[in-house]
């Protein structure tokens, strides 16, 4: 079963149904780039794909990859010497370390939190400041006009009225 783990690991991130979130974590060098990467399902113009954050010491690059190309990318992820991988779905958290000598030990548990995720990529913020009325902060700070209106380069800082 250990040898195997990256089969189970793409298998379950490619479940459309159940997966929520896989992290990867390792040291830079010996051919790793990174030291985390996360995946985990997004919805862009109501299609699915994933979207993969990869974090070295300096700097975050976040892709989102779909179908085969998404498998591809993490195949290849899985492949590289990470010691360690955690992946959360809504049928279990699945913890696997990788020895000094390329062993797995892998770690099944319930899942912590056993609901999906919103898996849409762009989401409404839900702030707690009102909009609908004229309000004399959001005035003076130049976000509502003198009529209560919501200026146009601020309408994405606010919820539609509820």
């Amino acid at each position: 079963m250990t040898e195997n783990y990256r089969e189970i690991l793409q298998q379950a991130a490619l479940d459309e149904t159940t997966f929520v979130q896989m992290t990867l974590k390792g040291e830079i060098g010996n051919g790793l780039l990174w030291r985390m990467v996360t995946i985990r399902p997004v919805q862009i113009k109501q299609r699915r794909h994933l979207q993969f954050a990869h974090f070295s010491a300096k700097q975050d690059i976040t892709k989102n990859y779909e179908g085969a190309e998404a498998e591809a990318h993490l195949h290849e992820l899985l492949e590289l010497p990470f010691h360690s991988v955690h992946l959360r779905s809504t049928m279990e958290e699945l913890n696997v370390q990788i020895t000094k000598k390329g062993k797995a030990i892998i770690h099944r548990s319930a899942p912590i939190k056993p609901h999906l995720e919103p898996v849409e990529h762009d989401r409404w913020k839900d702030w707690p400041i009102p909009a609908s009325l004229p309000d004399p902060f959001l005035q003076k700070i130049g976000i509502q006009t003198s009529d209560g209106r919501i200026k146009a380069d601020m309408q994405d800082k606010f919820a539609p009225d509820q």
